[in-house]
């Protein structure tokens, strides 16, 4: 963790510079568009860490309960612009877990029906349009682009 100059962007490391993700082989980072909220997708571990982020310092706090069961080693992750919603590309399910998210704590809960079918291979990344409204999913060994429309 670093803290920005921002008018020279220079980073420098915090007094605590790392934090633990609580599962292995952490493949992507997502920070809700408030700045509060962190997560980081665990692929070997399928699951995601979720964390509340100090807007003054950039410091990570784990939250009470820090990680959350994705369908299989989640290899991209994103916030929606609106904050309500996370979603995680799952590069071994072929899915993507779909996540609410508490927009005064940033805990996630699954979604009634957790996941989607992505339709290709090994999703590997994952990406919200500005405006909300579409999801969009890398699929490496597919050599495509799934695409959802978002409710």
């Amino acid at each position: 963790m670093y803290s920005r100059n921002t008018g020279t962007g220079a980073l420098t490391a915090l007094a605590t510079p790392t934090i633990a993700t609580g599962g292995s082989n952490p493949q992507a980072i997502a920070i809700s568009a408030d700045g509060t909220s962190v997560y980081a997708a665990n692929s070997n571990s399928n699951t995601i860490t979720m964390y509340s982020r100090n807007t003054g310092t950039g410091a990570l706090t784990a939250l009470a309960t820090p990680t959350i069961a994705s369908a299989g080693n989640p290899f991209g992750i994103t916030v929606s612009p609106d904050g309500t919603s996370v979603y995680a590309s799952n590069y071994g399910a072929g899915t993507i877990t779909m996540y609410s998210r508490n927009t005064g704590t940033g805990a996630l809960t699954a979604l009634a029906t957790p996941t989607i079918t992505t339709g290709g291979t090994y999703p590997d990344g994952i990406a919200i349009s500005a405006d909300g409204n579409s999801v969009y999913g890398a699929n490496s060994s597919s050599s495509n682009i799934t695409m959802f429309a978002r409710n």
